[in-house]
């Protein structure tokens, strides 16, 4: 019976553990992102985020030429150099 109370309170701790570990890193991810201070999103993440529509700006078609493509081809070349 005492081994038995043992084993359940070591599996409650572990399972304590476990779920402090979780937060912790779910906290790390998150001042990975973000400024503690203020909240908003860091210079990494404005760089991933560029990055990432870069390249899916590279994958869109070419608009035609006429003048009301132009601010979305002035938008896409700039995202893109």
């Amino acid at each position: 019976m005492i081994a038995a109370r043992v084993y359940i309170e070591l599996i409650a701790e572990n399972l304590g553990l476990a779920i402090a570990n979780l937060q912790l890193q779910d906290r790390l991810a998150n001042l990975a992102v973000k400024d503690p201070l203020t909240g908003r999103l860091n210079r990494r993440s404005l760089d991933e985020n560029l990055n990432r529509l870069r390249r899916e700006a590279t994958d869109l078609p070419r608009c035609a030429d006429d003048d009301r493509h132009r601010p979305f081809q002035a938008m896409t070349r700039a995202i893109s150099l």
